[in-house]
């Protein structure tokens, strides 16, 4: 089982703390984030409606040379609806 399935699992059982959890353990066992974690991540926060996070993740991602996808954006787009912070759409 990989580190996103994990997430994605979490994700979708609302652990998001568990979501964040696997990430750091991920990160301090010296394994590099894909992706696929990034954007499984994102979507966690986008429901766990903690857009403060998605965006701590997205600039992370950006810091370790990732390019963001579409489902990047949407991902990004779903937690900021979410919590009704529409106004970082713009920024």
């Amino acid at each position: 089982m990989t580190f996103a399935t994990l997430i994605r699992i979490y994700g979708a059982a609302g652990n998001f703390d568990g979501c964040l959890n696997v990430y750091e353990e991920m990160k301090a066992l010296g394994v590099k984030p894909n992706m696929t974690v990034y954007n499984r991540l994102l979507d966690a926060m986008g429901r766990a409606r903690r857009p403060s996070q998605a965006k701590n993740i997205y600039a992370e991602m950006l810091g370790n040379g990732f390019q963001p996808s579409w489902g990047t954006y949407a991902s990004l787009f779903r937690a900021y609806g979410r919590a009704r912070y529409m106004w970082y759409y713009i920024i």
